[in-house]
């Protein structure tokens, strides 16, 4: 008998021990954030716009080695875009995500947006870290530093590159801020200069370097007129002065001092070829992805004049110097992908194989094989996501595709891969 209960006892007492293990470790999951963390090619992104039905109480991001899709709680009157995930992870395999949010307030036809801001959270646990109202605000997606410091950049609507450092935040206890990054380029005034876009490299030859898009600010002689594809003036839309305008949107290079508080040098990537259609074209959307050895290629969207829709390109980085910015060559460009119908920044797996864009209306996701030596349409499938309600959008065929980017063309202008 007292065998019995002493069985029982001990029984017990290891079932209050094993839950008390499992307590304590939920909640360390769901405690503070770890203060260890790792550098980790980020397993989840999110398409930019936003493709996946994301709407108010959920962010929806895709693993672009899968196709699958993660939904991540959100504030159920929160609506987050802009969206970039970190390139580390902390003890427990949780990324982070930082995004632009807006907050709604009231309901069907007085619904009104009440907040804006920047949020950062853990992904894919949906935990807000960070919920900061600011005024100041990208206008595409940040883009976190190399290493693994809490620490954005990105555009703003001013053309200026911002910075914000959430570790110094947490660190000091003062309230999350913005700072605009000085411009310390003697031969290319800041004023010159409206910067829409700007990403950071982990790759180590890239570390020092930013890949920003740039449009120069020109004199406007001739009355503003509207631009024949968004219908607005200023180029792609941009805004513009009765004196001045934006000139077509170029990718550059910026590097940015040891701390990564100022801009030093800067200039234009592409070597280009003289042709005066290259030097109108418009350069968008970039990513770096890696080469067959290694070395850096880009990705990137190109939009030239006569031509309706942007076109996917991938081009490798050259380096004259040893510790030179990165170039390319314009006839090293290689298409990916004819016509995406959108600007729209292509989201790469961790193997370089595959390459995912979001398309407008309806969003189409599209996995390509860039293995092979020439890339074309009949080689691209459409991914069912998973899970299915994830996307509110109409699969179709590749074939389909190709004959909607070929329709959109110039009589004139190329219709078949190079």
């Amino acid at each position: 008998m007292i065998t019995l209960m002493s069985r029982f006892v001990r029984t017990g007492l290891l079932l209050s021990l094993s839950l008390i293990a499992l307590a304590v470790a939920a909640a360390r999951f769901a405690g503070p954030e770890s203060q260890r963390r790792f550098p980790d090619q980020p397993t989840l992104a999110a398409i930019q716009p936003q493709v996946l039905g994301s709407a108010a109480g959920r962010l929806n991001l895709l693993d672009p080695d899968t196709g699958e899709t993660v939904v991540v709680p959100l504030p159920p009157d929160m609506m987050l875009d802009s969206v970039v995930v970190s390139p580390f992870v902390d003890d427990y395999g949780r990324a982070q995500a930082v995004g632009r949010y807006r907050v709604y307030e009231g309901t069907g036809a007085e619904r009104l947006i009440g907040e804006v801001g920047l949020l950062r959270l853990s992904v894919p646990d949906g935990r807000i870290l960070n919920r900061q109202p600011m005024d100041t605000l990208p206008v595409t997606p940040p883009s976190f530093e190399p290493g693994t410091r809490a620490c954005v950049v990105y555009a703003s609507g001013d053309g200026r590159i911002h910075r914000v450092d959430f570790d110094e935040a947490d660190e000091t206890g003062r309230p999350l801020v913005s700072r605009p990054v000085p411009w310390q380029v003697a031969d290319c005034p800041q004023d010159q200069l409206h910067i829409m876009e700007i990403i950071r490299v982990q790759h180590p030859r890239l570390r020092r370097f930013g890949i920003a898009t740039v449009c120069q600010v020109v004199p406007n002689k001739a009355p503003l007129r509207p631009d024949p594809v968004t219908n607005h003036t200023g180029g792609l839309g941009e805004s513009a002065s009765p004196t001045s305008k934006l000139g077509p949107s170029k990718l550059w290079w910026v590097e940015f001092s040891q701390t990564s508080h100022a801009i030093v040098a800067a200039g234009p990537i592409g070597l280009h070829d003289g042709n005066p259609a290259t030097a109108a074209r418009h350069e968008r959307c970039p990513v770096i992805v890696n080469g067959a050895s290694g070395e850096p290629h880009m990705v990137f969207q190109i939009r030239e004049p006569g031509w309706e829709v942007p076109r996917l390109v991938e081009v490798a980085l050259k380096f004259p110097s040893v510790s030179g910015p990165p170039r390319f060559q314009v006839d090293d460009e290689r298409v990916v992908v004819p016509a995406t119908a959108r600007w729209s920044q292509a989201v790469v797996s961790r193997d370089g194989q595959r390459v995912w864009l979001g398309f407008s209306t309806p969003p189409i996701p599209l996995a390509l094989n860039r293995s092979q030596p020439q890339t074309t349409l009949t080689s691209a499938r459409s991914v069912t996501p998973v899970p299915l309600d994830a996307f509110q959008s109409v699969r179709r065929s590749a074939a389909s595709l190709l004959a909607q980017g070929r329709a959109v063309y110039k009589d004139d202008g190329p219709s078949t891969l190079r």
